[in-house]
C-alpha cells in the first residue's frame, strides 16, 4: 500500500509505504510496483471498495484460461451516471479516439480491449515493465499507461462479472494541477484532444462525442461519426443508430 497522503495513516496488516505527499498517483504506484514480489499484482484505487458479491480470483481464472497479461473487472459508480471505460484506441489526425465497450477486433480466446477501468490483475513482470509516468501526478495517468501497454503489445482482456464500487465523493480531483498534466499527456502523444464515444442504446440509439479537453460533448463531423458507426457495427450484431446525416 503506498500513501501520498499529507495526513499518513500507517497500517501494520500490509506492506506499507509512505510516499511524500502530493508526489501524484503514479509515482506512489510505481514504489508499490517495486515492492512486489508475487508473480501477479492487483490494481486498485483508495476510493474503490469491494462487493460482497465479486471474487477476485475470477480475474486470475480468467486471465489463464485466455492468456491475457492484465484483466480488469468493472466499476460501479457512485453516482447515476454509466461509467463504462474499457474500449479501443484509435489515432486519427489530431484526436485520440476512445470507443468505449468496443474491443479492438482481435481474440485471445476471448475479446481483447485496449484500455479498462484501474482495477484489474496483471502479471507482475508485465507491468514492471509498463509503469506509470511520474510526470503524471493528478489527471490523465489512466490512458498514458494504457496507450503505453498498447505500444507494449500487451494483451488486455475485460471481465465484467467482477466488480468493485467507486465510493469518490468528488467527480473531478486535481483542479490547475490536473489541467497541466492534461497538458503534458497530450504534447506527450502528438495530440490535440481526445474523445471519448459510446453506442447509447436506450431509450433511442445514439452515439455519443465527449471531448475530455472541453469538458463537454461535441458534434462530430459526418466521417467521425460513420467511423464510429463501422466500429460499433463490427463489435456488435446489434449495434443500431439514428443517423443524423440520412
Amino acid at each position: 500500500m503506498a500513501d501520498n497522503s499529507l495526513q499518513k495513516y500507517p497500517r501494520a496488516d500490509v506492506d506499507y509505504i509512505a510516499v511524500e505527499a502530493g508526489s501524484g498517483i503514479s509515482k506512489s504506484r510505481n514504489a508499490a510496483l517495486e515492492r512486489v514480489r508475487t508473480p501477479y499484482m492487483l490494481l486498485v484505487d483508495d476510493d474503490h471498495v469491494r462487493l460482497d458479491s465479486s471474487k477476485i480470483e475470477n480475474l486470475l481464472e480468467y486471465m489463464g484460461t485466455h492468456g491475457f497479461d492484465l484483466v480488469a473487472g468493472n466499476q460501479v459508480e457512485k453516482y447515476d451516471e454509466p461509467f463504462d471505460f474499457h474500449g479501443s484506441y484509435q489515432v486519427q489526425g489530431s484526436l485520440l479516439l476512445h470507443f468505449v465497450g468496443a474491443s479492438t477486433g482481435e481474440a485471445v480466446g476471448a475479446p481483447r480491449f485496449h484500455v479498462t477501468p484501474n482495477f484489474f490483475v496483471a502479471r507482475t513482470e508485465v507491468i514492471q515493465g509498463v509503469a506509470w509516468d511520474e510526470k503524471l501526478r493528478f489527471a490523465k495517468e489512466h490512458d498514458d499507461f494504457f496507450l503505453t501497454a498498447k505500444l507494449h503489445d500487451l494483451k488486455v482482456g475485460y471481465c465484467p462479472g467482477v466488480e468493485v464500487l467507486n465510493a469518490s465523493k468528488a467527480k473531478s480531483h486535481g483542479g490547475d494541477r490536473a489541467l497541466a498534466c492534461e497538458e503534458y499527456f497530450f504534447r506527450k502523444w502528438g495530440v490535440e484532444d481526445k474523445v471519448e464515444i459510446r453506442w447509447i442504446p436506450h431509450p433511442f440509439p445514439r452515439v455519443s462525442f465527449y471531448s475530455t479537453r472541453m469538458k463537454h460533448a461535441i458534434e462530430p463531423s459526418r466521417e467521425l461519426f460513420e467511423q464510429a458507426c463501422r466500429v460499433f457495427a463490427a463489435r456488435d450484431p446489434n449495434f443500431e443508430v439514428l443517423n443524423p446525416y440520412e
